[in-house]
């Protein structure tokens, strides 16, 4: 729970995602949907004095992991009704509106139906705002239901008009990066979820901080969707290491921005990355950069440490490097796409890991990755 007391009065940033009450608590801008009852129960009783109970909807009859049924109870029980309400009661308490984040996964019926009618309707009534979704495809290793097929094909046709950027992710890489990066046997959701949700974090920095380079929601679309049929990013962070691996590196900009435009740092199952051709990528670099120098009045021979804010040019140099290509494949872009670099630096470290950076890429590499997770479903149609 954030309050008031334990909050630096200068410090403004978390108003971006937090609205203060009266009694000086900071409760979050988030509207939680479920048809099942029991997600609701969960979070209020691991949160009770965080959420808002009424932004937290819970019913009473599931969708069954159908996206008709999700459409249809959308409609029936009144659900999107019931958010566009309370949606409109957040938005109330902004100063600057700039969009919405609508997280959902495709692969159930509450995610895909649900969260395609009340996209349509955000879309409707905030014609102007700017909505970014970030997605999760099921895992091809790991299916809960025989239906999940299905429900991402319909789910992505009926969302292809109404989102100005939709962020592929899917489970099967995040686990794979889980195991590979962060050496951890038998990953659970909580492990997925973790990963996910420090990504979408270092993607909102430079909503949420002060930056050399800001990024904000309409100049992300601008500079990373040249059109709309164009507007299927795929995100990657750098660096992820276990925690017996973090003190052997030393995470240069040239090193976190060469990693970003690795295959393993993708969060999407895709293959072929450095064949294919870039549109355009944002990037956001968040951290500090440690120098080393001579101490002047302590121990001869031996360096002192300092911590100093990542300079711009070195970031721009590191780019410029990843894109000539040395040893290392270069970074192909279209031949029309001139420049094709958007860069944001925010000097504020992550409270938990002090070396997490993202990236947003958006290339040809989201065709090949959305043929290959939506075609090879097309033959369990009969």
């Amino acid at each position: 729970m954030l309050q008031k007391s334990f909050v630096d009065p200068d410090d403004t940033s978390y108003n971006s995602f937090f609205s203060e009450t009266h009694a000086g608590q900071h409760v979050p801008r988030a509207i939680f949907v479920d048809t099942d009852p029991s997600t609701r129960n969960e979070i209020l009783s691991e949160s009770p004095d965080l959420f808002h109970p009424e932004n937290v909807l819970g019913y009473k009859q599931d969708c069954k992991n159908n996206f008709f049924e999700g459409r249809f109870m959308a409609s029936h029980l009144k659900v999107k009704e019931d958010v566009l309400d309370r949606v409109r009661l957040q938005v109330d308490l902004c100063s600057n509106l700039q969009g919405f984040f609508v997280f959902h996964a495709f692969g159930g019926g509450t995610g895909s139906g649900i969260g395609c009618e009340i996209l349509h309707d955000l879309h409707e009534a905030f014609d102007k705002k700017v909505i970014f979704q970030p997605i999760v495809f099921p895992s091809r290793q790991f299916a809960s239901s025989m239906v999940e097929p299905y429900n991402c094909i319909f789910s992505t046709f009926y969302t292809r008009d109404v989102v100005d950027v939709t962020m592929m992710l899917d489970n099967q890489a995040v686990y794979q990066m889980v195991e590979s990066k962060q050496c951890i046997k038998n990953p659970d959701f909580h492990h997925v979820n973790r990963l996910i949700a420090q990504t979408i974090s270092a993607c909102t920095t430079s909503l949420r901080f002060e930056a050399q380079l800001s990024a904000k929601m309409t100049e992300i679309v601008t500079n990373l969707v040249p059109s709309k049929e164009f507007r299927y990013p795929v995100l990657s962070l750098a660096p992820i290491r276990g925690k017996d691996q973090e003190n052997h590196e030393t995470f240069s900009p040239q090193e976190i921005v060469t990693e970003l435009f690795e295959t393993s740092s993708v969060l999407s199952d895709v293959s072929h990355l450095k064949s294919n051709r870039y549109l355009a990528a944002v990037i956001l670099l968040r951290g500090n950069e440690e120098s080393f120098k001579e101490q002047g009045d302590g121990v001869a021979g031996y360096p002192k440490k300092e911590t100093l804010p990542m300079e711009a040019n070195k970031c721009i140099t590191a780019l410029q490097t990843v894109k000539d290509g040395t040893h290392r494949s270069p970074v192909k872009f279209a031949p029309w796409v001139s420049a094709g670099f958007k860069v944001g630096l925010v000097a504020v470290p992550p409270a938990r890991d002090a070396r997490a950076h993202s990236e947003y890429s958006s290339s040809t590499l989201h065709f090949l990755n959305f043929r290959k997770l939506i075609k090879p479903n097309l033959q369990n149609f009969p």
